[in-house]
């Protein structure tokens, strides 16, 4: 399957946390928001120069080119000097205007959806499609159905819901959610997550599910997908 080059969104408003932007131009101008020349992906925030870096594909390759702005571009921690294109790749960390803004740069699938085999964790079998009256969740396809609609997740809300899937009714602790979730950001036996990060995409999940699946919080600790009694 095809999978889609796209930036994900670390810090940076007016976007969510972990907020999926697909790169669908050949070229992207990334910048801050303004009145003339908004850019094609535009951040609220000063220190972000209103054009401020691009990316861009060619020969089936994507770069990143700083245009001149005035704090700056990183990629992997190394600033970039002005209009000199650097290639990219798979998990690139992205900083604008040190750290104002912080992006990544990763491939998913058009709906913003992960193989299942990438996200799946070795020791976690898989299971048969579960159906919870207006609740559709199939592992297999990465197919959700809320009340009869196709719901659509980002990478990171999928492999936090299906993690909650696969142990169903058991508690979650968000040290397995960290390990599951985000496993690129463990360095040295830690984790570089924060509940805040956790809680926001449970939030995400939720509003998405309109409750049709109860996520019940553990405080301070993890989570537990139980059955929804409503139903």
């Amino acid at each position: 399957m095809k999978h889609q080059a796209c930036l994900v969104v670390r810090k940076g408003e007016p976007f969510l946390s972990y907020e999926v932007i697909p790169l669908s131009q050949e070229n992207t101008v990334i910048g801050r928001h303004g009145s003339q020349g908004e850019p094609d992906i535009a951040f609220h925030n000063a220190f972000v120069s209103r054009q401020h870096a691009s990316v861009f594909k060619r020969n089936n390759q994507y770069y990143i080119a700083d245009l001149g702005s005035k704090h700056g571009t990183e990629v992997q921690g190394i600033e970039l000097s002005p209009h000199v294109p650097v290639q990219l790749s798979e998990s690139d960390s992205i900083l604008l205007a040190k750290g104002m803004v912080e992006l990544e740069f990763t491939h998913v699938v058009p709906d913003f959806t992960l193989e299942f085999e990438a996200i799946l964790s070795p020791e976690i079998p898989k299971v048969m499609p579960s159906s919870v009256d207006h609740f559709v969740l199939d592992v297999d396809r990465q197919f959700c159905m809320v009340l009869g609609q196709e719901v659509s997740l980002s990478v990171k809300e999928w492999a936090l819901l299906d993690l909650l899937y696969q142990h169903r009714t058991m508690f979650v602790s968000n040290k397995d959610i960290m390990c599951h979730v985000w496993p690129e950001r463990h360095t040295n036996g830690v984790y570089d997550v924060g509940l805040d990060e956790i809680n926001s995409l449970v939030y995400r999940i939720r509003k998405k599910l309109k409750q049709q699946a109860n996520i019940r919080t553990v405080r301070g600790s993890g989570y537990v997908l139980e059955e929804n009694s409503a139903l």
